[in-house]
């Protein structure tokens, strides 16, 4: 029978003891669900008109995190409708107008921009839309957080600056002394023979 010495037995003991806790912190981890911040802005002008006609251009900010594809939603709100479309494929149905990312813009950056554009017909009066929805969020320029994640308070308030750095006191060097300079003194002698 073979004895293992303690100090084996202790370090195989701290080595379970933390690779149980490190498997039991990732099923923690892992049963979080994620938690993605969503927000866009828009920004919709009318860049020409014409009797009944009107060129849109819309630029969509991606203001959250990044976007793998889009979907834009609005409504007119006097009948018009969108005869042609770029950068995005238009689709509209009574006032609703749905404008989904191509093959080649779906992917979106935090701080990213696309720029869909169309024309359009109107009969009446041609107010822009003031409502837009990106993948379902309204564009507020501001982030939603989407459902899941951390709930409740923090434990601990957060800093809002960090701590200063300590200031580094400057050497004083000293300037080296002039060399004092040899006094000569002339002496002038009055009245000698």
């Amino acid at each position: 029978m073979r004895l293992v010495s303690s100090r084996t037995r202790k370090q195989r003991l701290a080595i379970g003891a933390v690779a149980v806790l490190g498997l039991g912190g990732l099923s923690v981890i892992q049963a979080l669900p994620a938690s993605a911040a969503a927000g866009c802005s828009v920004t919709y002008t009318v860049t020409n008109s014409w009797n009944t006609g009107f060129q849109g251009n819309i630029v969509i900010r991606n203001v959250g995190d990044a976007w793998t594809s889009w979907n834009l939603t609005f409504s007119f709100a006097n009948g018009q409708r969108v005869t042609q479309g770029w950068s995005g494929r238009f689709t509209q149905s009574g006032t609703g107008v749905t404008v989904a990312n191509e093959s080649w813009n779906g992917a979106v950056p935090n701080g990213g921009t696309v720029n869909p554009g169309f024309t359009g017909s109107h009969t009446g009066t041609n107010n822009n839309p003031t409502a837009f929805s990106v993948n379902g969020v309204a564009c507020t320029g501001t982030t939603n957080p989407t459902t899941g994640g951390p709930t409740g308070n923090p434990t601990t308030r957060p800093r809002r600056r960090p701590p200063p750095l300590p200031r580094r006191r400057r050497r004083r060097t000293r300037r080296p002394r002039r060399p004092e300079r040899a006094s000569t003194t002339r002496t002038r002698v009055v009245g000698a023979t």
